[in-house]
């Protein structure tokens, strides 16, 4: 696990995501898309070392500053519910 400040956003961005990418292309779950031949994952939550993170489906990682997330077609209203039962 990562120690530095900042060591796991390189891990999650480098290290994480590329093995992602080959793992999805092995078992056929990437896609290039039809606009720039540009490959595609999924969107999804990843829990590692106390945080929460989110993989969007062009493999960008990021984290809300709330410590709380959801993905799909009904996350902001989950966004808002967890907001709203967080105080």
């Amino acid at each position: 696990m990562p120690k530095k400040r900042g060591a796991l956003e390189r891990y999650m961005v480098v290290d994480f995501v590329d093995s992602l990418r080959a793992t999805l292309k092995e078992r056929g779950w990437a896609r290039n898309t039809q606009v720039n031949n540009q490959e595609e994952g999924g969107h999804f939550l990843v829990g590692f070392a106390g945080r929460l993170l989110h993989v969007e489906a062009d493999f960008q990682v990021g984290e809300a500053r709330d410590g709380f997330d959801a993905v799909g077609c009904g996350s902001e209203a989950a966004r808002g519910a967890l907001f709203a039962t967080s105080h």
